[in-house]
């Protein structure tokens, strides 16, 4: 190749980096606008939300209405101490307290003697196989599931 035709090829590698330089420039600056724009748009989200979260609650809205079901219940086992005060928060609180699994959970009076030491398991007789479904029935009943292909009642 010839030193002209070398010349030439770095002349046009050079200018076409410097394309790429200006628009590396263009694209940085693009960006940099764009992200002073989310920051705006960011800081007024931010400020409803702070607006959001102090504004009061009117006497028949749920505080927790956005959360799920599943979530409130472990929530309100969580507070067991205070149960039947949760009853008078809202409607749907209330009506979570009167469901059946939660109450089967939450009866202290059941439990009690369990935790501090003067009751102890009871070894129910009657499955040949192991144990592998229980389930807590209206009135107190249990019902467990055996590897046997049985299901027993226990009162």
């Amino acid at each position: 190749m010839s030193a002209y035709a070398q010349l030439n090829l770095i002349k046009h590698r050079l200018a076409v980096l410097h394309i790429r330089d200006a628009e590396a420039d263009q694209m940085i600056k693009r960006g940099h606008r764009l992200k002073a724009e989310v920051a705006v748009e960011i800081e007024a989200a931010e400020s409803e939300l702070a607006s959001a979260v102090a504004a009061p609650l009117e006497c028949d809205e749920d505080p927790t209405g956005w959360l799920p079901n599943e979530l409130m219940i472990l929530i309100l086992l969580h507070v067991v101490y205070a149960f039947d005060g949760c009853r008078l928060v809202c409607k749907r609180w209330h009506r979570l307290c009167r469901d059946r699994q939660m109450k089967a959970v939450v009866d202290l009076t059941r439990w009690r003697g369990f935790v501090n030491g003067t009751a102890s398991p009871r070894l129910l007789k009657g499955h040949t196989g192991s144990v592998y479904a229980l389930a807590v029935g209206k009135h107190g009943k249990v019902y467990s599931g055996s590897y046997d292909k049985t299901v027993k009642v226990w009162s």
